[in-house]
């Protein structure tokens, strides 16, 4: 047996990990679903709003949209005011956080099978590294093409983060490994 995995006789700790990981797994399956809806939702309501859709007594066709708190862009009738820039930065951030959500889930997965420490763990957790990053980078990059140029760098810390963590854990594994196979 793997030095990763625990016993059969599962232990009330394990039972609660693999509850909670299972719990967590579900979340991140109902959050897609929401957010996908959400996204439709969007879209659809913008291509009512560029047809020219239902105007409000007193209120104009002038369309704003919010990516973060401080990244507002105001357009007109149309889409067309929006740079290409944001379109493109956006579009990254939302495949970064797509595949991110799908190595969480894998790694919950792993958890759920009592596998803690293994390689794979330890490759999901660099890939959440990385999609911070990168992440961060596109919102930083995406506050300095906004009218309000605030800038955090929270998330590229986060991720930067994440990845020192994600590497001491490999060194463990692999320091684990050679002494397992020490006699």
């Amino acid at each position: 047996m793997n030095a990763n995995e625990i016993s059969p006789k599962t232990s009330p700790r394990l039972k609660q990990i693999k509850l909670v990981s299972r719990m967590f797994r579900v979340l991140i399956g109902i959050s897609v679903i929401i957010l996908v809806l959400i996204a439709c939702l969007a879209l659809v309501q913008s291509i009512i709003i560029c047809l020219g859709g239902k105007v409000v007594p007193g209120k104009s066709m002038a369309v704003q949209i919010t990516l973060a708190p401080g990244e507002g862009y105001n357009l007109a009738t149309g889409m067309t005011g929006l740079p290409w820039v944001v379109v493109v930065l956006v579009a990254i951030r939302l495949g970064l956080t797509a595949y991110g959500l799908i190595a969480l889930n894998r790694l919950f997965k792993l958890y759920e099978r009592g596998i803690f420490f293994a390689r794979e763990n330890v490759s999901y957790l660099k890939i959440q590294g990385w999609v911070m990053a990168g992440c961060g980078l596109t919102q930083i990059a995406l506050k300095l093409l906004s009218p309000q140029k605030k800038i955090s760098v929270n998330l590229l810390v986060l991720g930067l983060l994440i990845l020192l963590i994600s590497w001491i854990m490999d060194e463990g594994r692999k320091i684990q490994e050679e002494q397992e196979l020490t006699v």
